[in-house]
């Protein structure tokens, strides 16, 4: 840039009409030139200088600056990213290659076929895929809307390498990942759906990060399953509420999947078929949902080392095999003290199986439900093995009253483990097995079995 004028001159540089700054990718942006190290897709853009002094200010003519091994012309028309004659020069881009896709109008770009794996690339188009995959190895931007059915969107590598769709975009019975590093930012997600097929949102490996914006509802038509692990993270930061079948799992240290805003889970409506809806987090991993008030036909559970929290959790109602509470193995500790409202399942049997609720503590885990008052209907108690700690401390009633003919009794096992009941007071165990064994303990002011049948073994305190 060449410029003269008295007083001394001001140089702002801009791209794409903000202003830059030094660091990075920029050095000299407030001198007559601006230097780029280290270029890639997200240096292209259009640049400008604003030169200014007392007097007033002038911004210079546009100067565009293109990265590209390949460029997106469309001659072929048919908006085939296979078609060779559509890039220029000719030919598909390979795995190497740095890729733009920026023309007039408003193109709809197809990738079919075994999928593709990519540099980086920058489009400014619409761009919809099928096929099995996408794979990044440098960085990606998406400006407009994007939509992949039965395909997959994957960011591998270092903190390099990473994927942003900028635009409004929808996974229809498609995947989202990211793996040893890289990271996956999808600023407005409508659906995020699997009306086929099984999806999922993965990330594994320290470093790894998928970002999920605008998507405030979870609602498959089959199964998705959302899965941190390695000490990667997963934000869903706009979910509000999670139905049917979905597995959020979190597995290993610094894995955590966080989920800001969500209010309630529900999979009572899942076919009988599909997997239960979960939140599970093992060997350290972690679960956020400050903000989750109501559990419905849901599965918790706390792995060896892993805590989970809901520290305004009000409501959780059972519906269906496959939901409870589970606290497992040493340092497995589940916190729904804030809970005061409890409902098991009340159901007969599907495929030969009891339709049941389970509320359980193993192998040195602790539940704490200590603001529950009334454990009912079809639900089975276990703290099972030296350690074990359930934290019932305001349940007045077992009530096994309500529950149909054909399903299980509400029953209650201490083995080697530790229940803690009322400290003043009865509790009283209406039509219900107690059983406790090998040690086992329950500890209360008084407990009174109040309508058989019931089992009563061994000591109770």
């Amino acid at each position: 840039m060449v410029a003269g004028g008295s007083p001394n001159l001001a140089y702002q540089w801009k791209k794409d009409g903000s202003p830059v700054a030094d660091g990075g990718l920029y050095s000299g942006v407030n001198t007559a030139t601006l230097t780029i190290t280290n270029f890639d897709v997200f240096s292209v853009g259009e640049f400008t200088v604003e030169v200014s002094n007392a007097y007033g200010d002038v911004t210079s003519e546009v100067a565009r600056l293109d990265l590209a091994t390949k460029i997106w012309d469309g001659e072929a028309g048919d908006n085939q990213w296979s078609t060779a004659s559509n890039w220029a020069p000719d030919g598909v881009p390979g795995a190497g290659d740095h890729i733009l896709i920026d023309v007039e109008g408003d193109l709809e770009i197809i990738l079919g076929g075994t999928g593709t794996t990519v540099n980086s690339l920058f489009c400014n188009e619409r761009f919809r895929f099928s096929g099995p995959w996408m794979l990044f190895t440098g960085r990606g931007i998406f400006t407009k809307s994007f939509v992949t059915e039965g395909g997959g969107l994957t960011a591998n590598g270092d903190g390099d390498t990473r994927v942003q769709l900028l635009g409004p975009s929808d996974f229809l019975s498609a995947d989202i990942a990211a793996s040893s590093g890289g990271q996956v930012e999808l600023s407005n997600v409508g659906m995020f759906t699997s009306p086929n097929e099984s999806s999922y949102s993965a990330a594994d490996g320290v470093g790894a990060k998928v970002y999920i914006g605008g998507l405030s509802s979870l609602d498959p038509g089959n199964d998705i399953r959302v899965q941190a692990a390695g000490g990667a993270v997963i934000v869903l930061a706009d979910l509000t509420q999670i139905k049917r079948a979905v597995q959020i799992g979190s597995d290993g240290a610094g894995s955590r999947v966080s989920m800001p805003c969500l209010v309630s889970t529900d999979g009572s409506t899942r076919h009988p078929e599909e997997i239960y809806l979960s939140l599970s987090a093992i060997n350290q991993g972690a679960i956020d949902a400050p903000n989750l008030t109501t559990l419905t036909g849901t599965y918790v559970n706390a792995g060896s080392g892993s805590v989970l929290s809901f520290p305004n959790a009000q409501s959780f109602v059972g519906a269906g095999n496959g939901s409870g509470v589970s606290a497992n193995g040493a340092g497995s500790r589940v916190d729904l003290s804030s809970l005061t409202s409890f409902a098991g399942t009340t159901g007969g049997r599907h495929l030969s199986v009891p339709t049941i609720t389970t509320l359980s503590a193993e192998d040195g885990g602790e539940l704490d439900m200590s603001g529950v008052t009334t454990i009912n209907k079809q639900t089975h108690v276990r703290v099972l093995g030296a350690g074990s700690r359930m934290m019932l401390n305001s349940v007045a009633d077992f009530d096994g009253t309500i529950r149909k003919a054909s399903g299980d009794r509400l029953s209650t096992s201490v083995d080697g483990g530790e229940l803690f009941l009322l400290a003043s007071g009865s509790t009283r165990f209406l039509e219900t097995y107690l059983v406790l064994a090998n040690g086992g303990r329950v500890h209360g002011a008084e407990v009174r079995i109040v309508v058989p049948p019931f089992q009563f073994l061994a000591h109770a305190e």
